[in-house]
């Protein structure tokens, strides 16, 4: 099974048409005829588009066979690398397919780190957070208090992820907070704000992966905290 093949078996399992998938991935219905014909290998941003889209790795989607030849199924590695084999079997399909004639317009070890980049980059248009909790105690010190302890779960952890929260009371007043990663892709910190202003603020996360990249998501509404009224409304996913 060529490339193009798998990509045509997939689209037809998800029931979507040649323009279904390419308005999708922002292509014409030309651009991924072509593709399954094999006339073209698409980029690799595609690639990663096309991985989300039909919910399989990029292993998985580049899990294909050249000519007649059966390839054997190889298990990925434990350092979860995956994509190492699939650079190597797309290097090898476009060979094939094309009668070697194919230009990738880039080295494989271009081709690794625009991977290896996509894997460890964030999608903006998903929830960056996907749990938030709060508690919090009044204290008395030159001034009333609120003490918060927020707990964040983020939607994935990448190498070298980051994350800061951003609170802003009734009063205009901010605060930041960076939170600490206690396990897998759970964080807290702790926040003192002033009160009563700051039993009513607005949370945002700032989410910066492991290639510098920021991102900022609403995370929380919170209202009467230290009262009888007190709320917390969760904000990600509302327009």
């Amino acid at each position: 099974m060529t490339l193009g093949q798998r990509i045509q078996e997939l689209r037809k399992q998800r029931n979507l048409s040649q323009e279904g998938l390419g308005e999708k991935l922002g292509v014409s219905r030309q651009a991924v005829s072509r593709w399954e014909m094999d006339g073209a290998v698409p980029e690799v941003d595609k690639l990663v588009a096309m991985s989300r889209v039909f919910g399989v790795s990029l292993n998985d989607l580049l899990q294909v066979e050249g000519g007649e030849k059966t390839a054997e199924r190889q298990t990925a590695p434990s350092t979860g690398r995956g994509w190492r084999l699939g650079v190597l079997v797309l290097t090898l399909v476009c060979a094939l397919s094309l009668g070697g004639n194919v230009w990738l317009g880039l080295r494989n070890g271009e081709l690794e780190r625009q991977l290896v980049e996509a894997e460890e980059s964030l999608d903006p248009e998903q929830p960056l957070v996907v749990g938030f909790d709060v508690d919090y105690y009044l204290m008395q010190r030159d001034e009333a208090l609120i003490c918060y302890t927020f707990t964040v779960t983020a939607a994935r952890q990448t190498e070298g992820m980051e994350l800061e929260l951003e609170a802003v009371d009734r009063n205009g007043e901010v605060y930041t907070l960076t939170m600490e990663l206690v396990s897998g892709a759970v964080y807290r910190g702790e926040l003192e704000m002033r009160y009563p202003a700051g039993g009513n603020a607005t949370v945002s996360a700032l989410v910066r992966d492991g290639l510098g990249r920021s991102y900022t998501q609403p995370v929380a509404k919170l209202s009467g905290m230290g009262g009888e009224t007190e709320q917390v409304q969760t904000l990600w996913g509302n327009p």
